[in-house]
């Protein structure tokens, strides 16, 4: 990493549709092997109800108490995936994110997480019903 706060240089976002959903998604711009850094940056903490707002990270470990967070570049456009080829490495303490990969992704393939707040947030429960159902 350099001096940089945020780094998306080899991630682009474009529209895609996805069970007949028009939605933005991220995608590879180089290939990335396991381990890879994929993103960098950093997060804004912000006072919301993140239950209502889907574009917002949990930013805590405080379930009760959750914290919620703004992200730097692509990251919000990391869709969700039960089989997801990055993780994002959270630091409350620096409020800093690192996304890496978890998986070989080839040079435009869709990155996905799993969204650490999808199995309680009620902004996802419609997503969380439909991936365990299919």
């Amino acid at each position: 990493m350099n001096n940089s706060l945020i780094n998306c240089n080899n991630v682009y976002i474009k529209n895609i549709i996805k069970n007949d959903v028009s939605m933005a998604g991220a995608f590879a711009n180089i290939n990335f092997k396991k381990g890879d850094i994929v993103e960098y940056g950093i997060v804004r903490v912000i006072t919301l109800d993140g239950h209502q707002n889907p574009y917002v990270f949990t930013w805590s470990n405080d379930i009760p108490n959750t914290k919620w967070g703004l992200s730097s570049g692509c990251a919000t456009f990391y869709n969700t995936s039960l089989n997801p080829n990055t993780y994002m490495e959270r630091d409350f303490e620096n409020n800093t994110f690192i996304f890496r990969a978890i998986t070989d992704i080839k040079k435009d393939d869709e990155l996905t997480h799993i969204y650490k707040s999808l199995k309680w947030r009620k902004c996802f429960s419609e997503i969380n019903n439909y991936l365990n159902n299919n």
